[in-house]
């Protein structure tokens, strides 16, 4: 076999050992969704099980971002102290790190075949051998791409060049480390570099005074992807998260190297099989870190508590919508429902300011803005989450929140799109002008009261304040007849702007009134999940 092909084989059998790992992460969200609320509420009752909650999401996903994802949602969702989502994190790079071993076993010739009877599998009828089939498919994909590595690095073998590279960083241990702490950050996967170094070394060219700087570098560069995530986003308990990480495995890093040079560990590998010893070492590495810190998580948790991280006010961006949550559809629905509660505190600060306080006008015109911005973006985010089955009780919830979502968006259009125009423009004073001052402004503070109890209603779940909000509509009711009367008194006659603003007002006001209704017959999300 030549070098050329060797080095495609090698490429290609990298991308293919990416691909696997993406598609076991989507076949682990989809199995592991419809049953992760009974599971999650067993394991994460206590900290060994928020241990082995990490060591799963890791293990399933092949993907410590993905559980560190997933435990910014549960934070945000309040199901998950913050102490508790740092041991998530712990158990995620043990959870990753034992795969590792898996890939230094010999799959050449097993892995085609069971990525062949997946394929075939995945052709039958609907059944267990499908089922098992695409769950499986994943894992195929991950360990032929490992097995074209190893076929694709035997050809590269003989490569003077190669040789060279591989000889020259041998002695340098900051060049081997840094070198693999980029490579895991751009590739995004730890396992993906310790893959490359099994081939490598199963042929011969990986020396074994570079395994521990070339796991150590894995181990580090991994917090690499979620730190950069979490600089592009305000949401606070990412951020935390995020600096948790990489202080935790920094302090692995020091621990690891420190006891390497005091105990004979290079002695033990040498007499390890080449293939097997990146995930040993790896196995070190990770292990000793969860030891250390793993008694003291309360006062890693206490400490990074007191990180001077501000979040910069931005409107239109969701604070706790989070993609990595929709594995776990019950959290993504929980922080949907937050995102919507953060939506009606604005929405109803708008309709205020634009009725009663128009001033600052700067505050205004951004929440006229941002507010549309942000409903759509929980619009598609609830699209994204998978809608329960015909007997899951989740459904009614979810059904609850789709219908709630729907009414506060037009809500928000209606306030932003329509009233905020008319009453900035002066129109508002000038028909308090027409009408006896008093009954204009209390049928402005009428529908106020009726959206602001109607957002309350579903923001605290209480029933009382739907109610209030349905007898201020009958109210309003009323009020709009009055008004619709007094327009009529010149006959019908609409010969000025003033007297088509009057009518896209009471338009605006009465569509305003039917979405804040809808809100108020809708079923509370917060009490659905026991948040009363």
């Amino acid at each position: 076999m030549s070098a050329s092909l060797g080095l495609t084989l090698f490429i290609g059998g990298l991308a293919l050992f990416l691909y696997g790992a993406q598609v076991l992460t989507e076949s682990f969200r989809k199995e592991f969704g419809g049953k992760a609320r009974n599971a999650l509420a067993r394991l994460t009752a206590h900290r060994p099980g928020a241990f082995l909650f990490g060591v799963l999401l890791a293990g399933g996903t092949q993907s410590s971002s993905v559980a560190t994802s997933m435990a910014v949602g549960l934070v945000d969702a309040g199901l998950l102290p913050f102490a508790d989502a740092l041991t998530v994190l712990m158990g995620a790079s043990v959870g990753a790190m034992a795969v590792t071993f898996l890939l230094g076993l010999d799959w050449n010739v097993f892995s085609p075949l069971l990525l062949a009877a997946c394929v075939a599998g995945r052709r039958l009828p609907e059944g267990r051998i499908r089922t098992a089939s695409e769950k499986l498919l994943g894992f195929s994909l991950l360990l032929t791409g490992m097995a074209l590595l190893s076929a694709g690095v035997q050809p590269l073998s003989g490569s003077r060049f190669l040789q060279d590279c591989i000889g020259a960083a041998e002695g340098d241990f900051l060049a081997v480390l840094a070198i693999s702490a980029a490579l895991t950050a751009v590739l995004q996967s730890g396992n993906a570099v310790v893959a490359v170094s099994i081939a490598l070394g199963t042929a011969g060219l990986f020396p074994a005074g570079a395994v521990f700087p070339l796991v150590l570098g894995t181990h580090v560069g991994g917090a690499a992807p979620v730190l950069l995530v979490s600089l592009g986003t305000r949401k606070r308990n990412a951020r935390r998260l995020a600096w948790a990480n990489l202080f935790y495995r920094l302090s692995g890093a020091a621990a690891a190297s420190l006891a390497w040079s005091l105990l004979p560990i290079d002695k033990a590998l040498a007499a390890i099989p080449p293939s097997m010893s990146p995930p040993v070492a790896l196995g070190f590495v990770v292990g000793l870190n969860a030891a250390l810190v793993y008694p003291f998580t309360g006062t890693f948790a206490r400490a990074l508590e007191r990180l001077p991280i501000r979040e910069p006010e931005t409107l239109s961006e969701p604070l706790y919508l989070d993609e990595g949550a929709l594995a776990l559809p019950f959290v993504a629905l929980r922080l949907l429902a937050r995102e919507m509660a953060r939506l009606a505190g604005y929405a109803d600060e708008l309709l205020t300011r634009v009725l009663l306080a128009p001033e600052p006008r700067g505050r205004v015109e951004a929440l006229r803005k941002d507010l549309p911005i942000l409903a759509e973006s929980c619009l598609d985010f609830m699209f994204e989450i998978p809608a329960p089955p015909e007997n899951d009780p989740a459904r009614t919830a979810y059904a609850s929140v789709s219908y709630a979502l729907i009414a506060l968006r037009s809500l928000v259009w209606v306030a932003a799109q329509r009233l905020a125009p008319l009453c900035l423009g002066g129109e508002c004073d000038n028909l308090a002008a027409r009408l006896r001052e008093r009954d204009w402004e209390n049928s402005v503070r009428r529908l106020v009261r009726l959206v602001g109890f109607a957002l309350g209603s579903f923001v605290l779940g209480d029933s009382d304040l739907s109610r209030r909000a349905l007898d201020l509509a009958k109210d309003f009711g009323k009020d709009a007849e009055s008004l619709r009367s007094r327009l009529l008194q010149k006959g019908g006659l609409f010969d000025s702007r003033s007297e088509v603003a009057a009518w896209e007002f009471l338009s605006a006001a009465e569509d305003l009134v039917r979405a804040a209704c809808e809100i108020a017959r809708s079923e509370s999300v917060a009490g659905r999940f026991g948040q009363r």
